[in-house]
């Protein structure tokens, strides 16, 4: 579903409506079902909301919430993707078939002119059509092609790179970033870049067909994966960006007893003798395949075989835990 950062909260479209994510609660905020997609409405506080059964505009309340304003009339198909032109004008792609050109009237309660995309404004087909609202441009990628929409002429314009950017070869999808930067997004990977320069390669694999990077503030993305999610710190990522990390202790458990601590915790762990067992949980940075290997023997200098293990147990007497990691395959 579709999700958008929205001052302090993150607001999430579902099955039951769309909701205000803060800190660890959920807050209803609209009782219309699957919101696709929130763009902000230009020059307003509204946000522009694609659904399952169409358009509506989210507002806000007396205490600056956010909440359902209405729905908008005259449009009742499933809307998964939208760009806003610089006319104010909708570009919406229907969920199974279908590019349409949308106008409000100034009241912004309903649509006022509704026109469907064919081969004659440059759309080579109706199905797989997904919609990219960038800095400078709105793009269409109608299954493998790419195109620019050119509000003047109403049309679409077939384009084969961006900014000096090659968007041939179609197994990718582009997904926009903040302030100019956007993602191609391969299914084993990402590629980050900022208008036409190339800021590095992610080992990240998205959600196919849903994927989704909400920029949080202006230094951080967070990444809707498979099985989680993952966040993305830009002046960290833009040193380790195609390199591999280090691996990253997230939980250290005392065994026999019920602390844990964060990988991060400034806490200093002090175990008594007779519970001097501890468990370190780890993994790799944006690598969905990492291995792992530590020292073999305090004194050997060599390392065990790489293994995809994501924990050790570790009775210290004295000495280090070392790990190192690797991208698989080896």
């Amino acid at each position: 579903m579709g999700t958008l950062s929205d001052s302090a909260s993150l607001l999430c479209g579902h099955n039951d409506g769309t909701f205000a994510i803060n800190g660890f609660s959920a807050d209803n905020i609209s009782p219309i079902t699957g919101g696709w997609q929130l763009l902000p409405w230009p020059g307003s506080d509204y946000l522009l909301q694609a659904t399952y059964t169409g358009l509506a505009l989210l507002g806000k309340n007396q205490q600056g919430q956010r909440r359902l304003s209405h729905r908008i009339e005259g449009f009742v198909e499933p809307i998964r993707f939208m760009g806003i032109d610089s006319r104010k004008r909708v570009l919406a792609a229907n969920q199974y078939k279908g590019l349409y050109l949308i106008e409000l009237d100034p009241s912004l309660q309903r649509i006022s002119r509704r026109r469907e995309l064919t081969a004659a404004d440059g759309l080579p087909t109706p199905f797989k059509i997904r919609i990219i609202q960038l800095q400078d441009r709105l793009l269409v990628q109608a299954d493998t092609l790419v195109f620019v929409w050119d509000e003047t002429r109403e049309k679409l314009t077939y384009i084969k790179e961006y900014r000096g950017i090659n968007l041939t070869g179609g197994n990718f999808r582009i997904v926009p970033g903040r302030g100019g930067e956007w993602f191609k997004a391969y299914p084993n990977r990402l590629e980050w870049y900022r208008h036409g320069e190339f800021l590095g390669q992610l080992s990240v694999s998205l959600v196919p067909d849903f994927e989704r990077i909400i920029p949080l503030d202006d230094s951080t993305y967070l990444f809707c994966l498979d099985n989680g999610y993952a966040l993305l710190q830009r002046p960290l990522a833009q040193e380790t960006a195609g390199q591999i990390p280090a691996p990253l202790i997230s939980r250290i458990e005392l065994l026999n007893a019920t602390q844990t601590f964060a990988g991060n915790s400034p806490d200093v762990l002090h175990p008594a003798r007779p519970m001097n067992g501890l468990r370190f949980v780890y993994s790799l940075r944006f690598t969905p395949a990492p291995a792992f290997s530590k020292p073999a023997g305090r004194l050997s200098g060599r390392w065990s075989a790489w293994g995809k293990r994501k924990q050790r147990i570790y009775q210290p007497n004295a000495g280090q835990l070392r790990l190192r990691s690797a991208r698989q395959p080896f």
